[in-house]
């Protein structure tokens, strides 16, 4: 029996992913298509059969100045272009346009179902040139979460049935420390993220991370480097922005406890910024010094 792939690659805005199949079933085909025509219409993505696949007809935006209207009008023709796999929606857009969206969908949905949806989603709406991330989450009509996936335009989907050497495409399970309601506790969730080629595992988490707004959202990872048990983690300048209601120890921290459960190698988790020690982060935790998985601020259950 021939192995059923599914390698669905978001491109950048140079190259869109055309159609994607299960090799032994049909062929995959990839083309280059501008992300919007010269009439000024976008793609709308829909999952078919085992594949994703543009629908005949383009789409105008009636507001394209407008993002969040344009997000609410992908949307409403992605409901239609999908067949209701997804019954409603809710989203927010962040201040760099980081987009946090949520779907209503049937529990029941197989994981081909679940992957072509979210790639026919994301394919449809990363052509707003405006949007750097997606946070994707599922959650069943009684509103119980399913998932949670945070996607860029880099991001790899890959589906294999058996479960071979293509781990390194497949999804990964993560905990993820974000801030709670109060803004100065943490709160540990499972998140599922997708390694790419050019990103590395720190760097997505730090990307999550900013789009739920836990941190400064235009926080970016410079570079990532291990010494013997420490992770060195240099950040952008945006990292030492103030983020409204949360305290200087549920940023730092949502930091250094997520990268730190990435490894069993890494003990202690050093952040400098563009390169530079910091002494304190808002004069108020100390970042000259390694940091250690701080316990103390998670929120009791």
């Amino acid at each position: 029996m021939k192995k059923m792939k599914l390698l669905l690659l978001l491109l950048a805005l140079s190259a869109a992913l055309s159609a994607c199949t299960f090799p032994g079933i049909g062929t995959a085909e990839k083309k280059q298509d501008k992300v919007e025509n010269e009439n000024g219409e976008l793609n709308i993505y829909h999952p078919e059969g085992l594949r994703v696949e543009k629908r005949e007809q383009t789409y105008r935006l009636r507001t394209p100045d407008n993002l969040t209207q344009s997000v609410e009008e992908l949307l409403t023709e992605l409901v239609t272009a999908c067949d209701n796999q997804f019954t409603s929606y809710t989203y927010m857009l962040g201040e760099d346009n980081n987009l946090a969206l949520t779907i209503v969908v049937q529990e029941d949905a197989s994981v081909e179902s679940r992957v072509l949806l979210a790639a026919a989603i994301t394919e449809t709406l990363f052509q707003l040139p405006e949007i750097e991330t997606i946070s994707l989450t599922r959650t069943s009509e009684l509103g119980e979460k399913l998932s949670e996936e945070i996607f860029t335009r880099s991001s790899v989907y890959y589906y294999d049935s058996d479960g071979d050497a293509y781990d390194r495409y497949n999804p990964r399970t993560v905990r993820v420390y974000e801030a709670g309601a109060d803004g100065a506790t943490l709160v540990e969730k499972s998140v599922r993220i997708y390694p790419t080629p050019d990103e590395s595992m720190e760097e997505l988490l730090i990307d999550h991370l900013a789009a739920t707004g836990t941190i400064p959202r235009s926080t970016k990872v410079n570079s990532v480097s291990q010494t013997r048990d420490t992770l060195n983690l240099d950040l952008s300048d945006d990292f030492l922005s103030e983020v409204s209601g949360h305290t200087p120890e549920s940023v730092v921290y949502s930091i250094v406890n997520s990268v730190y459960t990435l490894s069993d190698s890494v003990s202690y988790v050093r952040i400098t910024v563009d390169g530079e020690t910091v002494s304190t982060f808002h004069d108020t935790v100390v970042l000259s010094e390694p940091l250690v998985f701080n316990s103390a601020i998670l929120k009791e259950e």
